[in-house]
């Protein structure tokens, strides 16, 4: 079979991306893609995340692609190509493993338009479950299975979703789903059992048009990315922490009242703040920048991400004091 192969970056990171043979994993996932009329967040979890995921931030760079490595000896390979070839629509994060509770609160608090799932066998013994929460992270699946893996899933697995079976080299398939999701349980990733018992239960209305987030407050548009909690706690590591730092110094005196890292949205290298004029809130952006900054200081994240958003809150709450004057007009 005649294969297109494209470099990444100048460290040489090789990949192959089938694009000459209709049943190849890229031709049904950019059929989809192209039915979008809007920019869109696309998903690419397991071990093999980006060799589909980077091709299709290049070619549908008004939308954002975000990875999931686990603990890949790839994951600098991959930004430094990223950054030698200035994409700047991509989100990298790579943690040690992939917990089941991880991948379940993705899907509580995120909303991916396209999700992309290779190796799902490597990412838990339980192989089920993984299944499971991978349909429940966005409107439509891509999963990637060996026959063995099918074998030991079963069809049970997949309920009353009726996948597209897409045979592939190597004794795979491409199962496609289409898995309709229409709400979101929490604004943002939750740390404890505490924070888990605020339950909002958003409603989202989705199609190839537009996308909506419904709150009691009115409906609202949806922004591409993931909340920045999200890559602190599956530790992301494009954009850097360096970026992140510049970014953030830029916002030290917008006109924001609430300006945590739970309102913020990652775009690949840009970072949007979102939520203005929250009438619960009245809190110096001066020091919501300089907590924020003190999370991507010194890779203090990849040792213990829940430990660092522990002292971020502390430090929020202890320093918190009204908005400056020139704010409150």
């Amino acid at each position: 079979m005649e294969c297109r192969y494209l470099v990444f970056g100048m460290s040489a990171y090789l990949m192959s991306w089938y694009v000459c043979a209709e049943q190849q994993v890229y031709a049904p996932i950019k059929t989809l893609l192209d039915q979008y009329k809007r920019p869109i967040t696309i998903l690419e979890v397991g071990d093999h995340a980006a060799e589909v995921a980077l091709p299709i931030a290049q070619q549908y760079n008004k939308s954002t692609v975000v990875t999931i490595l686990t603990n890949s000896d790839r994951a600098q390979e991959i930004v430094d190509g990223v950054v030698a070839r200035d994409i700047s629509n991509v989100v990298v994060m790579n943690p040690p493993v992939l917990e089941p509770f991880s991948l379940t609160m993705l899907g509580k608090c995120e909303h991916f338009d396209v999700v992309i799932a290779h190796d799902i066998g490597l990412l838990d013994k339980d192989m089920m479950t993984t299944m499971r929460n991978i349909l429940q992270l966005g409107d439509h699946a891509f999963v990637i299975l060996s026959s063995q893996e099918v074998k030991k899933l079963g069809t049970a697995i997949f309920g009353d979703v009726v996948p597209v079976v897409v045979p592939l080299e190597g004794d795979k398939f491409l199962y496609c789903f289409e898995t309709p999701k229409t709400n979101l349980m929490f604004s943002r990733w939750a740390h404890t059992m505490h924070d888990q018992d605020k339950l909002r239960n958003y409603a989202i209305k989705s199609d190839f048009s537009e996308k909506k987030l419904c709150k009691a407050t009115g409906e609202s548009s949806w922004l591409k990315g993931i909340n920045l909690v999200t890559f602190i706690m599956l530790q992301g590591i494009f954009p850097t922490d360096k970026m992140i730092r510049q970014s953030l110094r830029s916002f030290k005196y917008i006109d924001h009242n609430d300006l945590v890292v739970a309102n913020m949205i990652v775009q690949g290298s840009a970072i949007i703040p979102i939520d203005f004029k929250d009438k619960r809130r009245n809190i110096d952006p001066r020091i919501c920048v300089k907590a924020a900054r003190k999370v991507f200081n010194r890779n203090r994240r990849s040792r213990d991400p829940q430990e660092v958003m522990k002292k971020y809150v502390e430090y929020i709450n202890k320093h918190k004091r009204v908005m400056p004057e020139r704010f409150l007009d």
